[in-house]
């Protein structure tokens, strides 16, 4: 209605201004019937009743736009709220011979109270009891991420990075030969990751690791120089035991 009056103002105010003239003009043509009071009685009953619907016509036009100011403070609140708040995103990554899910905080503020959760069909098929152990470990805790802060979940191991231990307690070692097959047979599965954070908001993302160049990324944060440095200490180990086990066996 108000882009109707900004549109047909000049129509307004030529029927303002000709409008007393032409009530003037009315006035004057003889009546055919009997009709009550004089001329007088009747421009006064005019201005009355005009005054009135220009008075209705003023609250109308005045609700209208509260109701348009609202409408765009609200827009405003909702895209401060957008502009101000964490916000969750994953990928997958392939870097020193892990798949990775990346898990990252692309928003302004930090995220709190992360809960994470994959979907029951890639739980079940991932590698072993290992990478389930991670996953479980990660589901029961509520993480924290900074702004423009990286997370990452292990959720396999490439067939030229084998054999590998996990980086948890335990004694399972995958060879290639499982690592190639597990990668052929489930390059293709989605695996549905979704996270609640900050008690409102959600993110979620379907991913599959043929959708992802393993070597696309080269990631140099201190998670993954972590993972590096215990990687290289867990193969130091395992080639002692193995030459320990050979000295056993001689």
């Amino acid at each position: 209605m108000l882009n109707a009056l900004k549109k047909y103002w000049w129509l307004i105010a030529i029927v303002t201004i000709s409008f007393p003239v032409i009530l003037n003009f009315v006035l004057l043509i003889p009546a055919v019937t009997p009709i009550v009071g004089n001329s007088d009685t009747w421009l006064s009953f005019w201005a009355t009743f005009l005054g009135a619907v220009a008075s209705f016509g003023m609250i109308v036009i005045t609700a209208i736009s509260l109701k348009q100011n609202n409408t765009q403070l609200l827009e405003m609140k909702r895209q401060w709220e957008e502009d101000h708040r964490p916000y969750i995103v994953f990928d997958l990554v392939c870097q020193s011979g892990m798949y990775l899910l990346r898990i990252r905080n692309i928003g302004k503020y930090d995220a709190i109270d992360i809960k994470l959760d994959i979907n029951k069909e890639y739980y079940d098929i991932l590698i072993n009891d290992s990478l389930r152990c991670m996953i479980d470990d990660f589901r029961s805790k509520k993480l924290r991420i900074e702004s423009g802060g990286i997370r990452y979940i292990q959720i396999g191991v490439m067939p030229n990075f084998t054999p590998c231990c996990f980086y948890i307690p335990c004694e399972t070692t995958v060879t290639k030969d499982m690592a190639e097959n597990w990668k052929r047979d489930h390059k293709n599965d989605s695996l549905i990751i979704k996270a609640r954070y900050n008690g409102t908001y959600e993110s979620d993302a379907v991913l599959k690791l043929s959708d992802f160049p393993e070597y696309s990324l080269d990631l140099i944060d201190s998670d993954v120089k972590a993972l590096d440095a215990i990687n290289t200490h867990l193969e130091r180990i395992e080639r002692e035991l193995r030459n320990i086990r050979v000295s056993i066996k001689k």
